[in-house]
């Protein structure tokens, strides 16, 4: 086996970044030195070594200097506190018309759970493994209404409700869940399972019909843009809350260069962050509302040309 890679000092990972051509010898200031020791370097490397790569392949000017890559760091938190935002925003809406549009179409009690009724749209996502998902999401539920009518309901079954939804336990599950209503649970749906949910929970024969649909039109989203659109802030939400790195990272899930920012993404990298950024704006309600989200983050960006450049040319030759 290879030999484990060794922890570093302090002193230790300054001569690293000097001996490895990341920065010109003797440019980390004692404030850089005092920041690389407060922060996983590993965390750091992974800005430290897109940059080097952009610097050599001259996409980049200027001295490669560390006080360059610490500005990307913080130009990303400001831009992962934006976002935060808007997704927030763009969840309470996706909840909000899930619950107007599926109400108004079917029971509200109990039928967002029965899978077998869901729209089959195969992969290795099972319908029933999303319902089991949803279940357990309830069960997990601290909200007083929930907690109190699904403690009645075990009450009847003389045992205590379950804290996790599996295969041996869905019938029961299931019972003590039929008579909540899905307003009262939506809130306690993880952003993925509420997306999968709302891709799936209406198998109408006329796919135009589809509550999917009309939750678009609701967010003036067109319906072809919609069900990626969903994925792309899935995606997103899970980097922003885990504070990752989002400058020279590709996307995982993308929406196509279209809609209301067109111009603004067109010359961007397909899977440029610049685009699943974009895609948050579309997503905040109204035409007034995205302007206005897509200004707040241009008023951070387009002043940083390091940063811009590496959330838009994003290139799969640099790791």
């Amino acid at each position: 086996m290879p030999d484990p890679v060794p922890f570093l000092s302090v002193e230790d990972r300054v001569e690293y970044l000097y001996r490895k051509g990341y920065f010109l010898r003797d440019s980390l200031s004692e404030d850089d030195v005092d920041r690389l020791s407060s922060m996983n370097f590993h965390y750091f490397l992974g800005y430290a070594m897109n940059f080097r790569e952009l610097h050599n392949c001259q996409r980049l000017r200027g001295a490669k200097l560390p006080s360059r890559v610490f500005r990307l760091i913080d130009v990303d938190s400001q831009v992962s506190e934006i976002l935060y935002s808007g997704i927030r925003n763009a969840e309470w809406l996706l909840r909000h018309f899930l619950v107007q549009e599926y109400c108004q179409k079917f029971d509200s009690c109990g039928s967002f759970l029965d899978y077998e009724s869901y729209l089959d749209l195969g992969g290795e996502y099972t319908n029933d493994y999303l319902a089991y998902g949803l279940m357990t999401d309830i069960l997990e539920y601290n909200e007083a209404f929930v907690v109190e009518r699904l403690s009645n309901a075990a009450k009847s079954h003389n045992q205590e409700p379950p804290r996790r939804c599996k295969a041996d336990n869905w019938e029961l599950c299931r019972s003590l869940c039929e008579e909540l209503p899905l307003w009262s649970v939506v809130d306690s749906f993880s952003l993925g399972r509420l997306v999968k949910l709302i891709q799936r929970c209406d198998a109408s024969s006329d796919d135009k019909d589809r509550v999917w649909r009309a939750i678009a039109g609701d967010m003036g989203i067109p319906a072809k843009r919609f069900p990626a659109g969903m994925e792309s802030l899935r995606s997103l939400r899970n980097l922003v809350a885990h504070q990752s790195r989002l400058w020279m990272r590709p996307t995982t899930s993308t929406p196509k260069k279209e809609g209301l920012f067109h111009k603004k993404i067109s010359q961007c990298h397909k899977k440029a962050m610049l685009v699943a950024f974009y895609n948050v704006a579309s997503f905040q309600g109204s035409k007034e509302k995205s302007l206005d989200f897509a200004r707040r983050l241009e008023a951070v960006i387009d002043p940083e040309s390091d940063y811009k450049i590496g959330i838009s040319c994003f290139s799969s030759s640099v790791k």
